[in-house]
């Protein structure tokens, strides 16, 4: 059975975005930045000109991409499962 006619609609349009994207890299040459998603501080803080008391002595951060991370081949995020908890969204909600 063809893959597609099992997945949801939603799904086919997500995958295709991907393929899109992937597609836009290997043909430029460049790697993809989110232009929804800011590797700044708004992305860490609800106001990042006033940073939590928590985070006031915390270093600056360096934002990586993950071959910059994992200095391996066969990089794993997860191995063989995850549980609830091992990725939690933050405050901002987004």
């Amino acid at each position: 059975m063809d893959e597609s006619m099992v997945r949801a609609p939603r799904d086919n349009a997500i995958l295709e975005e991907i393929h899109r994207i992937e597609r836009w890299c290997q043909e430029s040459g460049q790697l993809w930045e989110d232009p929804e998603f800011n590797a700044d501080d708004t992305a860490l803080y609800i106001d990042p000109e006033n940073v939590p008391e928590y985070a006031q002595d915390t270093a600056e951060v360096e934002w990586k991409r993950p071959n910059e991370i994992f200095l391996t081949d066969d990089p794993v995020l997860m191995k063989d499962y995850s549980v609830p908890g091992d990725a939690k969204q933050g405050v901002l909600n987004d």
